[in-house]
């Protein structure tokens, strides 16, 4: 019987790529990749499942959104469909970032996007420039890095372009409400002095056992 799924599981004598729970595209994945608008219709599908609220089913659509990316001719879309795809990302990491895996996985995701078009679609370049904490003047100054005679290493432009997402990324609630320790001077506590009561001092004992009436 013909397999009829989209990606097939890494054999085991292979070393796993980076999307290591899919090593490679099965052949229908492979012609469905070459197939407009259904090429299209697989992207979009598998990207909208980052922002899914189910951390597991996000990270089964990031490797499978990983491997298709990978897979696929550069400038396979419209900056359109590139544009949607990596807001999907941006999503999915304000929903997931707090968890280290999805975060680095995503992370990673979104910066092959920017790679393949990002640089030449303005809406990709407007949405960066508008994420919080975020300037023209940073995001052109990561185009600068990228463009260098000498390239950055890996490490360096992930941690550049984790700088420029990091106002989105998802926290733990701890970590999202943190607030500074802060010393308050507060005023001293007045106490109330109770006034001392009159005691009349009892000197002969007889008198307490004496009947009032005979006095």
């Amino acid at each position: 019987m013909e397999d009829c799924s989209l990606v097939a599981a890494p054999p085991e004598e292979q070393p796993a790529n980076r999307w290591s729970t899919y090593q490679t595209l099965t052949p229908l994945g492979v012609r469905l990749l070459e197939v407009n608008p259904l090429n299209e219709l697989l992207f979009i599908s598998a990207f909208g499942g980052l922002s899914w609220s189910d951390t597991q089913t996000a990270t089964k659509c990031t490797n499978i959104a990983g491997l298709l990316l990978e897979k696929a001719p550069v400038d396979s879309f419209s900056a359109e469909v590139y544009t949607q795809l990596f807001s999907q990302v941006l999503i999915g990491l304000q929903k997931h970032g707090m968890h280290d895996n999805n975060r680095n996985e995503l992370l990673h995701l979104a910066l092959m996007i920017y790679q393949t078009t990002g640089r030449r679609c303005p809406d990709i370049l407007n949405i960066l420039s508008q994420l919080p904490g975020n300037t023209s003047d940073k995001v052109q100054a990561f185009n600068t890095l990228l463009e260098q005679q000498k390239p950055p290493s890996v490490k360096q432009k992930r941690e550049k372009f984790k700088e420029l997402l990091s106002g989105i990324i998802g926290k733990h609630i701890g970590e999202a409400f943190k607030r500074p320790p802060a010393a308050f001077d507060l005023p001293e506590l007045a106490f109330k002095k109770k006034a001392k009561e009159s005691r009349e001092i009892v000197t002969d004992l007889a008198s307490l056992f004496q009947d009032p009436t005979e006095v």
